[in-house]
């Protein structure tokens, strides 16, 4: 038989552990949450990225202004919505001379998957990548 002292300290041990659990589980819900918001963004950044390069690839080759966005939308649709993607390429079709720099800049908003986002700003993160290639 256990004394009655030993079984409301061991009630009361369990109570302490129950709120412990509580308080470190939501700790690591809101790391991880944060770990695949990251996640998240940092693989729209590498999207973002590898379009501006294929675009300035195309663009260093000749390509026409279309022909660029059009390779940046063919690599970068499926990661980002292209209503809202940003191409800015410079200089356009008619100035471009051979030897010299052409930029594509590429940038998109991205919106947070969660509310912690808010903490960055208005939830939304601006998102910019730019490739510059010389024109062949």
């Amino acid at each position: 038989m256990v004394p009655k002292k030993l079984q409301q300290k061991s009630k009361a041990n369990r109570g302490q552990a129950l709120v412990e659990f509580a308080l470190a589980i939501s700790l690591l819900l809101i790391l991880l949450v944060g770990m695949l918001e990251f996640g998240f963004v940092f693989h729209t950044y590498l999207s973002l990225d590898h379009a501006s390069l294929e675009g300035a690839r195309v663009g260093a080759l000749g390509g026409s202004d279309e022909a660029i966005s059009a390779k940046v939308l063919e690599v970068v649709s499926q990661d980002v919505d292209p209503g809202i993607l940003q191409i800015k390429i410079t200089p356009q079709s008619g100035q471009r001379l051979r030897g010299h720099p052409l930029s594509v800049t590429v940038e998109y908003p991205r919106t947070f998957i969660t509310p912690f986002g808010s903490i960055v700003g208005n939830g939304t993160l601006h998102l910019k990548a730019k490739a510059v290639m010389r024109i062949e």
